[in-house]
């Protein structure tokens, strides 16, 4: 990973650790997923999927399922970061529950811009396009 990676501070079980996010596909259904990388004085290391792939279950491609494990610091992470918006209730599977996340694709390009790039072409979801704001100039009085 470059240096000049966009990072943010993640809350673990252990303490405070310095993260950036990996966004690109499962191979199963396409689906986000989202991954941390953490940096300490040994370079960046895979710290932990904040995604989960679920089966029989229809998302928008900005949807996703938050991972079991430490799911409650990994909503706390989205909500400080603004990365989308935590659906009120939770989805079960197997032994599990799992909160849903709209994501905000453009807030997560910020942190992985070829990632999200790479994921907004293959679901053929379309940049935002600029808005130019036109000034309303009063005509001056003769």
């Amino acid at each position: 990973m470059q240096d000049n990676v966009k990072k943010a501070p993640f809350k673990s079980y252990f303490g405070e650790e310095m993260v950036s996010l990996r966004v690109n596909s499962y191979y199963y259904g396409n689906g986000l997923h989202i991954g941390l990388t953490s940096y300490s004085e040994y370079g960046p290391e895979p710290f932990a999927d904040m995604t989960v792939n679920l089966k029989g279950y229809s998302l928008r491609p900005n949807e996703a399922f938050i991972n079991g494990d430490g799911s409650d610091k990994f909503l706390q992470f989205i909500k400080e970061n603004k990365l989308g918006i935590v659906f009120p209730y939770k989805y079960s599977s197997g032994y599990g529950s799992y909160a849903k996340v709209s994501f905000d694709l453009d807030r997560l390009q910020e942190f992985d811009p070829v990632g999200v790039a790479e994921f907004k072409e293959k679901h053929h979801i379309p940049e935002k396009k600029e808005t130019v704001k036109k000034s309303r100039r009063r005509e001056p009085e003769r």
